[in-house]
């Protein structure tokens, strides 16, 4: 019995060492600037809405402008053959020779954007002009490499495309090709991006695939 006493009594002098300390907290020293706690800001439902609004805007905006191209691009197609007159056939053909250009262009493309990356990383990375130059010249090899083998495809896209024509299609694609190199020319005096016909069956200087345009920073 006094056992359970004793424990009774030391837990009521903890408790009461408790309840006077939370009942008067330390005093702040003099001449201390008093530390104010920030309150945490809520959005009201406008914000939240307008936020949510302009999020989902941004991403709108990458995503219209990949379909924006993929739009141009099959407009550019039906243009092309309304202009040739192509036969039924000769469009499913011409179809069937792009989806094939196009699988064997993306892997070139999508390496070449990789070195690219890796060049622009060589570039950022504080080094000096000494190692840049040392560690870029490999990767630009293979990109001269990866580019020369993407107008040998674009070279097979054109010659395949060529041979579905007529003799008298063939006229007019030649024409239809001048006026492309013509563009681009008129856009390279100018200082611009060739963002029109390019001429070829694929809408890029004859090829299967397009170029997409490349911003300047």
């Amino acid at each position: 019995m006094k056992k359970l006493l004793t424990t009774t009594l030391c837990v009521s002098v903890l408790a009461l060492g408790t309840l006077s300390a939370m009942a008067n907290p330390p005093k702040q020293a003099q001449g201390e600037p008093v530390k104010a706690v920030p309150p945490i800001y809520k959005f009201t439902d406008e914000e939240k809405a307008e936020l949510k609004k302009n999020f989902g805007a941004q991403k709108g905006d990458k995503a219209g402008q990949k379909g924006d191209y993929r739009q141009k691009k099959q407009d550019h197609m039906q243009k092309l053959d309304e202009r040739l007159n192509l036969t039924p056939e000769q469009k499913v053909l011409a179809e069937k020779n792009r989806q094939e250009g196009r699988a064997k262009m993306e892997p070139v493309m999508k390496e070449i954007k990789a070195k690219k990356e890796q060049l622009k990383a060589i570039k950022e990375s504080g080094k000096s002009e000494e190692e840049i130059q040392k560690l870029a010249a490999p990767i630009k090899k293979d990109l001269k490499a990866l580019k020369e083998k993407a107008n040998k495809l674009r070279e097979e896209n054109m010659k395949k495309f060529e041979a579905i024509l007529t003799p008298e299609q063939k006229v007019e694609f030649a024409k239809i090709k001048e006026e492309g190199k013509a563009k681009r020319e008129e856009f390279k005096k100018e200082g611009k991006g060739p963002h029109g016909d390019k001429g070829g069956p694929g809408g890029h200087k004859g090829g299967g695939e397009h170029k997409r345009p490349v911003n300047k920073k």
